[in-house]
């Protein structure tokens, strides 16, 4: 796997419904181990969310993931989404 979207995923707004999210770091660590590793073909994790909330979550999560490993890397600035989604919400 060379590329993972995820694509505007439910927020579960409500602080009782945070463990329905998609990003978690069980989810993460999952990505990781199936995206490409290879120099020729490095694996890509795409998140688009209009959900502040939501992006303030992914961050604190990505964090606790990367906490005693880096899986994932941020791209600063982020590619202009769209290049990789076309699609507009």
């Amino acid at each position: 796997v060379t590329r993972i979207l995820v694509t505007f995923p439910d927020p579960f707004p409500l602080d009782q419904e945070k463990q329905w999210r998609l990003v978690q770091v069980s989810t993460l660590k999952e990505m990781h181990r199936i995206l490409c590793k290879s120099k020729e073909c490095p694996g890509t994790l795409l998140l688009a969310t209009d959900h502040e909330g939501y992006h303030d979550w992914c961050q604190e999560v990505m964090d606790r993931a990367n906490a005693d490993l880096v899986l994932f890397e941020k791209v600063d600035p982020c590619p202009d989404r769209l290049e990789w989604m076309p699609a507009v919400t």
